[in-house]
């Protein structure tokens, strides 16, 4: 080595703290020999960024002296713990509704619960079940803790329907239907007492209410100005907050938008459902994620740095669906890849389920259920993993099916006559400027019509 060849004093993935603000902590992603020093690049406060070996010092590592305590004590302070930070392995909850016990749909509690910040988008396809996932996660938090206010956001033909109202009470809720006039009534409560109005603790508010009259005030319908949902201060604190159809929010600049992250912002638990997020472009996700957890997905250079490493894990899970011949080859080189990448480096390369599924892939030849396994723990390996929960039907089997059926049924001497009728004129008036042969196909849409709906 020549004396011009610069000595690398920190190591990928090592944890270093800035020397102009040592409280500001960072990971190395990537070293860059230089001279006369090297530089590294970093992952700091939800950026990259590059910095000198000069600017950074080595994480100083505290040691506390131990101690030794009696049998009796250590016994009775773990008890402690376990009563102030209740198992995340184990579901309180479990036959607390009105429900069938249908495993996959338990997924949603246990990633919540296990979270570091609890908030989920629940991205299951159509018909899984995602309003009973999210009632079994307010039954869930009901048990480990005081859940006094729950806001539901959804599609104002939802609220129409009440099909959260009567979802919710499978699990023994009520929830109050918020109009204008009631959502006007909680703002002023809210602003003259400085908390949400307790009987409207838990509501159903739809997006259509979201308009700028109510999220910055109004002051044409009277002398004395109607405040804004917006200027409240202090704003309402949500202890759950659920967000249905949650892809109609990825324009951040309408209305609707912005009145839910008002609510999210100040919610102590958040969960967005919608069956379509997966599908929709990058750009749209970002809006999603940075919504739901804006402390992690910053800005949109490290959402895309968080997931240079995805469309690889995905090729790999995708090949493992197929279970082609060579499968366990593509997959393994599709996770080397992602290994590769800025990201993967500092973080999937130090992973022990990464390490051994590729291992696995590249010595063994698996069986159908270590090729299920090797799905499950390689989605788990998805940057944004925790923070979403994907359920399709063809992962469970024909319990989502739809079956249609067709029951024939008669009509009344009276429908008859009127049905019989309604073409006959019809059909008079057409053959007046038709030509005789096209007269039933012009037909098919009233027919339709008369016969669905006399």
């Amino acid at each position: 080595m020549s004396a011009d060849t610069p000595t690398t004093e920190f190591r990928v993935g090592d944890i270093v703290c800035l020397r102009a603000n040592p409280s500001v902590k960072a990971a190395i992603i990537q070293v860059i020999p230089s001279s006369p020093e090297n530089r590294y690049l970093l992952f700091v406060e939800g950026k990259t960024g590059a910095y000198y070996a000069s600017q950074l010092l080595a994480e100083r590592v505290e040691t506390t002296a131990l101690s030794v305590l009696p049998l009796q004590e250590f016994k009775a302070r773990l008890t402690a713990l376990q009563i102030q930070q209740p198992s995340l392995s184990s579901l309180y909850s479990l036959h607390a509704a009105r429900v069938n016990f249908v495993p996959y749909q338990f997924r949603p509690v246990l990633k919540f619960i296990r979270s570091d910040r609890p908030r989920l988008l629940i991205a299951d396809e159509v018909g899984v079940g995602k309003t009973i996932e999210a009632g079994l996660i307010l039954r869930e938090l009901q048990s480990r803790r005081d859940i006094g206010s729950v806001l539901i956001i959804c599609p104002k033909p939802l609220v129409t329907e009440r099909k959260w109202q009567s979802e919710m009470k499978r699990f023994d809720e009520s929830f109050d239907h918020l109009d204008g006039a009631k959502l006007r009534h909680c703002i002023r409560e809210t602003d003259l007492d400085g908390v949400w109005p307790d009987k409207s603790a838990k509501c159903i508010l739809p997006f259509s209410l979201f308009d700028e009259r109510m999220l910055h005030g109004d002051e044409r319908r009277s002398r004395k100005r109607q405040l804004g949902l917006l200027e409240l201060d202090p704003p309402p604190k949500f202890d759950l907050v659920i967000v249905d159809e949650a892809h109609h929010l990825r324009n951040s600049n309408t209305f609707a938008h912005k009145g839910v992250k008002f609510f999210t912002e100040n919610a102590e638990a958040v969960v967005f459902l919608s069956a379509t997020p997966i599908q929709l472009q990058s750009d749209d996700l970002f809006v999603l994620l940075n919504l739901l957890r804006p402390d992690l997905i910053i800005d949109r250079q490290s959402f895309q740095h968080m997931a240079e490493p995805n469309p690889h894990i995905n090729r790999a899970v995708e090949g493992a669906r197929r279970a082609e011949a060579d499968w366990q080859q593509v997959a393994h080189e599709d996770l080397v890849s992602a290994g590769e990448t800025a990201w993967g480096q500092s973080l999937l390369k130090g992973n022990s389920a990464y390490i051994r599924i590729c291992c696995q892939l590249s010595e063994t030849t698996m069986s159908h259920q270590e090729r299920l396994a090797f799905i499950r723990e390689a989605e788990n390996l998805h940057t944004f993993a925790n923070l979403i929960n994907r359920t399709r039907r063809r992962d469970i089997g024909n319990f989502t099916t739809r079956k249609s059926e067709s029951v024939g049924v008669e009509f009344t001497p009276s429908q008859r006559t009127l049905h019989d009728a309604l073409l006959a004129a019809q059909s008079r008036i057409l053959s007046r400027t038709h030509d005789p042969r096209t007269i039933k196909f012009l037909l098919t849409t009233l027919r339709r019509q008369a016969a669905s709906c006399i």
